[in-house]
């Protein structure tokens, strides 16, 4: 069910995480799950499989907080700060950035990023910090949790780094895993946080 622009504004969060385009069924689970560990509306333009073809797929389903929406001209009267959350020109770094009342973080296809409609609407452009010569975006729903951590959470100062990181660096291991997908998203998250090796 596609919900009109009142009806989006009706009832509406102080945060929206905004799924535009995604394709796969899992993603789709899984940005659910993020927006309802922040509290936050979980508002969809999906690309493929349709809604009902998703319901029917590996048992998936559109849940109670989640509403689909065909265009970003239905959030402008509901959130005044609309963050595009892409890797995209002129994008300043997520740690340390400020947002002060009703805010929405679009993040984009698995594969493309955001489209030019949602990326034009946006208001604001930010990005992860990247500490990888080879990595250069995030998983989307792995990039979404950290958007809405460092946004939602009591302002902080801008990121550092230390001299010597590696040596005060945790060592990380992966345990009890039973998604792949998962699994290749943390695996994927970790050296662009700085990460060396990982342990399985």
């Amino acid at each position: 069910m596609t919900f009109s622009a009142e009806q989006a504004v009706h009832g509406a969060g102080r945060i929206a995480l905004v799924g535009d385009g995604l394709e796969k069924t899992a993603n789709v689970e899984l940005l659910q799950q993020v927006a309802r560990l922040f509290d936050a509306d979980c508002l969809l333009r999906l690309a493929a499989p349709t809604p009902a073809q998703l319901e029917g797929s590996d048992g998936a389903a559109l849940d109670r907080i989640t509403r689909l929406i065909e265009h970003a001209d239905v959030l402008r009267e509901s959130y005044p700060h609309r963050i595009a959350f892409d890797n995209l020109p002129g994008a300043s770094d997520v740690y340390g950035h400020r947002v002060q009342g009703r805010f929405a973080v679009h993040v984009g296809n698995e594969r493309r990023g955001l489209t030019a409609s949602f990326a034009a609407a946006a208001t604001e452009r930010i990005q992860i910090p990247m500490h990888s010569a080879r990595i250069n975006s995030l998983n989307v729903c792995a990039a979404a949790a950290v958007a809405l951590y460092a946004l939602s959470r009591p302002p902080t100062r801008p990121m550092g780094v230390q001299r010597n990181a590696d040596a005060r660096r945790p060592r990380l291991l992966l345990a009890g895993v039973r998604q792949h997908y998962e699994m290749g998203s943390a695996i994927r998250s970790a050296p662009a946080f700085g990460w060396r090796q990982i342990y399985v």
